[in-house]
């Protein structure tokens, strides 16, 4: 007799059902989609074939970032745009911006993220909804104020220095170096002695990749993502398709080192997660502590969203320095110059170098690692003159708002000088966004500036360069949720004599 199993999933249901869905989810998407926005934008096609154009342009274009950037050349800054039967309005407009991030951000709450992960998932700071997030943030921001970040700049400087002695073994063989790799290790060395207080002496040395491999898969299946978030029942299907990539690894490790550290005590080391665990000691304003879980997820979500943006933001400014030669050159003179004024250690002397912060900042003009902020609008609301259906989401288009020419001339080139004193006075504050802005801004953007300033400052103390070599090729910049170089960043290092 044939087994539940068997006929349950047999052949012929799953292409019924198939079939079926092929026939709702599109009356779904148009009823869905129905809502008139009386704003220019590109024709409404009603899915499955707004997902099959989608899927051309990101092929053609290399990422919804370019897709966005070209809409906005045509549309200007206020514009409508939909994506699988799902309406959005997109804007670059800095007051507009403004208004929804910081002032009216009661009507903009949440992300507008079309899945709800599992708990503990759901505590995680970048997906969790307004009531959860602002409960678990409120907990964790002191854990991440400047001064007890500074607790934290030794550990950042061990793993930089092991860093740098591979440079220095890289730059004697003379050849082209792949700086994906060598940086990641790097910065997954920083997050994981920093934040988790693990061992990673040798995890810049060893052959092993696992750990590495691991952390490039969290959050990093656009495909799964993109398939579970179009459908109706994203929620149910939320629960059963691995969308995050080995959460349960890490969540794991970090429940192992919290409960020690709750059973024994602190180690010594000054880590991220001993940082948590100090501030839940703390109840403030009547609101509950927070849960070993909602310490997990916090945990996750520092890995992941610091891993990403910290990398790529470094493999950027590397490939920067090399192919402009001039800003290098003086970024180490400013460097030279402010060492002569003090021997204070990394944290303090690196926030005192003024040209570096204006490089760090132009990389992440240009490479903006999340190209796009997203809202919804959780009550209808009028806007400077433009209503908002309750429901609707919002994405605030950094990357083509940080290469409007109309803000930034001559938009693609490299130059550190915009973000003088002089300049920045120039310029609406809300044009510019690599972190967000208002109450909902990254809570770790303190955190990823001061490792990247640590780490550049110690390489070229150290006498590292980077120069261009004969595989160099022009960075070109692909994206689905996060923004990354499309190809390996291929350099020469150069070690000074």
């Amino acid at each position: 007799m044939a087994s539940v199993t068997g006929t349950i999933f047999s052949a012929p249901l799953w292409i019924t059902l198939g079939i079926i869905l092929l026939f709702l989810i599109p009356i779904y998407f148009y009823f869905t989609a129905a809502v008139p926005i009386p704003l220019p934008g590109p024709r409404y096609y009603p899915f499955p074939l707004s997902l099959i154009l989608q899927a051309f342009a990101l092929k053609k274009l290399k990422g919804n970032h370019r897709i966005q950037y070209e809409l906005s050349k045509k549309y200007g800054k206020l514009f409508k745009y939909s994506s699988a039967g799902s309406q959005t309005i997109c804007i670059t407009e800095p007051d507009m911006i403004k208004q929804i991030m910081v002032k009216e951000f009661h009507k903009f709450p949440n992300r507008g993220i079309p899945i709800e992960l599992p708990p503990p998932l759901d505590s995680e700071l970048f997906l969790s909804k307004y009531s959860k997030w602002k409960r678990v943030r409120k907990v964790l921001a002191p854990a991440f104020s400047s001064a007890k970040l500074k607790s934290t700049v030794e550990l950042v400087e061990e793993a930089a220095d092991r860093m740098i002695s591979k440079l220095h073994r890289l730059a004697d063989t003379g050849e082209s170096v792949e700086m994906s790799d060598l940086i990641s290790l790097c910065i997954l060395d920083i997050i994981l002695s920093s934040s988790f207080g693990v061992d990673t002496s040798d995890l810049q040395t060893s052959d092993d990749r696992t750990l590495l491999n691991r952390s490039k898969s969290l959050f990093n299946r656009p495909f799964l993502i993109a398939l579970v978030s179009i459908c109706p029942w994203a929620n149910f299907l939320a629960k059963y398709v691995d969308i995050i990539g080995n959460a349960g690894y890490f969540m794991d490790l970090a429940s192992a080192i919290i409960r020690r550290r709750q059973e024994y005590g602190p180690t010594g080391r000054y880590d991220v997660v001993q940082l948590m665990i100090d501030a839940n000691k703390t109840v403030i304003d009547g609101e509950s502590r927070l849960n070993n879980d909602e310490m997990k997820a916090s945990s996750l979500s520092f890995l992941a969203a610091g891993n990403d943006t910290t990398t790529t933001t470094l493999i950027c400014t590397s490939y920067y320095l090399a192919t402009n030669q001039d800003v290098q050159e003086k970024l180490i003179q400013e460097i030279k110059s402010a060492r002569e004024k003090t021997w204070e250690r990394s944290y303090e002397f690196a926030y005192s170098i003024d040209y570096l912060d204006w490089v760090l900042k132009e990389v992440l003009r240009l490479c903006p690692p999340g190209h796009r902020h997203m809202r919804q609008c959780s009550e209808e609301c009028v806007i400077n003159g433009l209503k908002f259906p309750k429901g609707i989401r919002v994405h605030i288009l950094t990357y083509a708002l940080h290469h409007d020419p109309d803000v930034w001339p001559d938009p693609f080139k490299f130059d550190p000088q915009r973000f003088s004193p002089e300049e920045e006075a120039k310029r609406h504050p809300f044009t510019y966004l690599p972190f967000g802005a208002g109450p909902r801004q990254c809570i770790g953007s303190r955190y990823a500036m001061m490792v990247m300033k640590v780490i550049l400052v110690r390489v070229l103390e150290a006498g590292l360069r980077f120069r261009k070599s004969f595989d160099t090729k022009p960075l070109v910049l692909k994206s689905f949720n996060q923004l990354r170089p499309e190809s390996p960043i291929y350099l020469k290092i150069e070690a000074e004599k």
